[in-house]
């Protein structure tokens, strides 16, 4: 293919949608050779022979943390419409992988620099979690009280100071963020294997970026204000506080999933 189309310059931008099962990568990015999400959408453009190179991401993931609607951004070389590059992509996306749609975008369009708003999900069960959920919700086995948690939620919401859910040791040029949603809804999901239902708590999640384990740091702590392991006045305090509270866990990574990105 790639001597094919030899010597031929048709530079385009594009934008893909794309979900994944995360329990099988290492995460966004890193890990061991061939592990990550990055290595696996590479890998689907060799038969192109460097003519279409991966920019970026929109938002980042951990090893075991899912995604509905990641956003890549490639540079396509190939003399192809825009509907056959979208056919061919699609026949390549396979396995954990799985591709929604492809988009032109501008010269500028970059995942990140254009991104406005980042959604993120985070599915917990207060009850043991059966088999065949157990890659995508998490276990949480107290009672909670929904009106608490919503009341921890509803305290994120605006521009706030952030560092105290940050990941101890990471980087970022700002703690500060702005959250325009924050709510959990109580929800029921089928077992396939049993035929029963599960009650599951899903928590959302919308904001201009988020720190690292952001997410799963801030459903920690309104999971502990829902079962009552935490007042909601030491949760403003942990909230308020500059840097990370010894008091605030970090849920496991197999719930959280990667929603969304607007532009």
């Amino acid at each position: 293919m790639g001597r094919r189309w030899q010597g031929l310059s048709c530079l385009a931008r594009y934008l893909l949608e794309f979900g994944y099962d995360g329990a099988g990568f290492s995460g966004l990015m890193g890990g061991a050779p061939g592990t990550s999400v990055e290595a696996a959408v590479t890998k689907c453009f060799t038969p192109f022979n460097g003519l279409v190179r991966l920019i970026g991401f929109s938002g980042r993931t951990d090893q075991g943390v899912h995604a509905h609607s990641q956003v890549a951004v490639i540079e396509s070389h190939l003399p192809v419409s825009d509907t056959r590059l979208s056919q061919l992509l699609k026949g390549l996306f396979s396995g954990s992988l799985t591709l929604h749609r492809v988009l032109p975008v501008s010269p500028h369009f970059h995942p990140r620099g254009s991104a406005r708003y980042r959604q993120y999900s985070y599915w917990v069960s207060p009850v043991m979690v059966p088999i065949a959920l157990r890659r995508y919700v998490a276990s949480h086995r107290h009672a909670l009280c929904l009106s608490s948690m919503k009341r921890a939620c509803q305290a994120l919401l605006g521009v706030h100071d952030f560092s105290s859910f940050a990941c101890r040791g990471s980087v970022y040029k700002s703690s500060v963020k702005r959250v325009i949603a924050a709510d959990v809804k109580l929800d029921y999901l089928p077992d396939w294997w049993s035929g029963a239902t599960v009650a599951v708590y899903r928590f959302c999640l919308v904001a201009n970026s988020f720190l690292y384990r952001m997410v799963r740091s801030v459903v920690a702590a309104v999971l502990a204000v829902g079962d009552g392991s935490m007042s909601m006045a030491s949760f403003l305090d942990a909230f308020r506080s500059s840097g990370r509270s010894s008091r605030l866990g970090i849920a496991p990574s197999c719930g959280l999933v990667f929603e969304k990105v607007y532009f």
